[in-house]
């Protein structure tokens, strides 16, 4: 019997009660996958904005890597931040160049050591720490997503062995100043045209 009426409900209007249902419940479910896609293209476009903007504060000259040795050894000599960079130091005076013109870094020279160039970090520059290593590590996050810790460690080993392999091919191909450098093995030659 149905509530509202004394007529019994027949085997037909169960049948097409049931498909009123399915198709309700199917409905609902569509909706949430469609509000579930909307949510997770509101996350990915969150994490291209929070990529952009990491871009946008490190640009080209690579102040991300500066950035992150001064946050750990400020008021270190130009020359040892090139070393921990493992940039060439006018690669370095450039991006420092930039990094003071944007208010992020110091550099000075000291009393007792003239020749030495120190530099140091702005409150400006030690506070995008806070701001850009959270962003840093959710873009990590992401890029990791779905990795086991062991195939996040063969990439990790892979990718030292490039740049490895990268940095001992451009210090063979610095011109020998000394007689040291002049007995050195020969750069492997290129193997596509420039």
């Amino acid at each position: 019997m149905s509530l509202f009426t004394a007529t019994p409900l027949t085997e037909h209007i169960l049948q097409e009660m049931g498909s009123v249902a399915n198709g309700i419940s199917l409905c609902l479910e569509q909706k949430r996958s469609a509000e579930a896609l909307d949510a997770s293209e509101v996350k990915y476009r969150s994490v291209i904005e929070i990529i952009k903007e990491v871009i946008f504060q490190m640009n080209e000259f690579g102040h991300w890597t500066f950035l992150r040795i001064l946050w750990e050894s400020d008021g270190i000599t130009q020359r040892e931040l090139s070393t921990e960079a493992g940039v060439m130091e006018p690669t370095t005076h450039v991006a420092l160049n930039a990094m003071e013109t944007m208010g992020y870094i110091l550099r000075k020279r000291r009393p007792e050591n003239r020749r030495n160039v120190y530099v140091h970090l702005t409150p400006r520059g030690r506070a995008l720490k806070t701001k850009l290593v959270p962003l840093a590590e959710d873009v990590n996050a992401i890029g990791v997503a779905g990795l086991s810790a062991a195939d996040i460690g063969t990439v990790r080993q892979s990718l030292i062995a490039i740049i490895e392999n990268l940095a001992r091919d451009e210090a063979l191909a610095e011109p020998a100043t000394t007689a040291e450098n002049v007995a050195r093995p020969k750069r492997a030659p290129r193997t596509r045209a420039r």
